[in-house]
């Protein structure tokens, strides 16, 4: 792994960890299970408050695309992703140790991840439902070459 990869999985890891006091993701004070998060309140100086995370929690199949010139051929495949609802958020898990957190912007879910081949940032937008999503991936704390990335419950 090259320091700049390091780094920032170094960051995600913090993220992760800050998301949730130093606790696991199943600890969280933040997190929430089968329900909606707590809804949020206005601010005082008139701005619009950001929406309250949907439940988004549970098991998802997901299919991610090949980054386009990356060093690594055929990164593309499938997992099964456990997400966690956390304030204004998700923690996502697959495999052995790998991660990814984000935050929502409305339907627009926008982070980083970490993994068994790197780490990198990930945006994807939920359907109105909360039944799928889809968006794109990539290597790296920039944003340049980006895969496909889908997820159905």
């Amino acid at each position: 792994m090259t320091s700049e990869r390091r780094a920032f999985a170094i960051g995600l890891l913090s993220l992760a960890v800050t998301a949730c006091g130093g606790r696991g993701a199943t600890d969280c004070p933040e997190t929430t299970s089968g329900s909606e998060a707590p809804p949020q309140q206005p601010q005082a100086n008139g701005a619009t408050a950001p929406q309250s995370v949907p439940d988004l929690s549970g098991t998802w199949q997901t299919v991610w695309g090949d980054v386009p010139g990356d060093a690594i051929p055929d990164a593309g495949g499938a997992s099964e992703m456990l997400a966690i609802n956390r304030q204004n958020g998700l923690i996502l898990t697959y495999g052995e140790g790998h991660t990814m957190v984000c935050a929502m912007d409305g339907a627009r879910c926008s982070g980083a991840w970490v993994g068994g081949s790197g780490s990198g940032w990930f945006d994807v937008t939920f359907d109105p439902s909360g039944g799928s999503f889809a968006g794109t991936w990539g290597y790296g704390p920039t944003r340049g070459a980006a895969g496909s990335f889908t997820g159905r419950r």
